[in-house]
This record gives C-alpha cells, structure tokens and sequence, in this order.
C-alpha cells in the first residue's frame, strides 16, 4: 500500500511565517484550506463548524511550541473494493495498518 505523497518535503514560504521554520507534523492538502481561513481572521469555532475535510493546523505554524506534534493524528490512504473487500490503509500516528 502507497502513501501517495505522504512524508515528503513541502515549503511555503509568506512574510508571516517564522523565519526558518520547520515541522515534521503529519499534513494533508486538505488541511490548507481550514489553515488559511484562520490565518485570513476566522475563529477556531468558525472553521470547525464548516465541517471540513481537513484539519487547521494554524497553531502548528504560529505557536510551534505549544503543540510539537501537530493536529492530525491519522489518515487514510486509498480505500477501494477488490471483489467486494475493502482494501485500504490506515495511518494512525507514525504507525500505518
């Protein structure tokens, strides 16, 4: 089972950010969007009752300190039916079932 992506580099780069910052925080491209609705002023509440696919990792990127670990905790990878069985992956921390 492939990751699609998962562990790679990635940068991005804003006069915002803090200069040479870097994380190892598990991300998906899904998280971005609730991340930039916090950085353009909405409220953590506001984006969670969105009820988005992704999760905001505005603290990750602001507040380094406060949480080393980062907000998604799993995710997972490429579910699909082989003669009618799921066949997928699961990742749950660094840990991938």
């Amino acid at each position: 089972m492939f990751e699609g992506g998962t562990r790679v580099p990635g940068f991005v780069h804003s006069p915002i950010l803090p200069k040479s910052f870097k994380t190892d925080v598990l991300l998906h491209v899904s998280d971005w969007f609730p991340t930039i609705l916090r950085i353009a002023g909405a409220t953590s509440e506001e984006v969670r009752k969105l009820n988005l696919d992704g999760v905001d990792h505005y603290e990750t990127f602001f507040s380094p300190d406060s949480n080393t670990r980062g907000p998604r905790k799993d995710m997972v990878y490429n579910i699909r039916m082989e003669d009618n069985i799921p066949v997928g992956a699961v990742r749950k921390g660094w840990w991938k079932y």
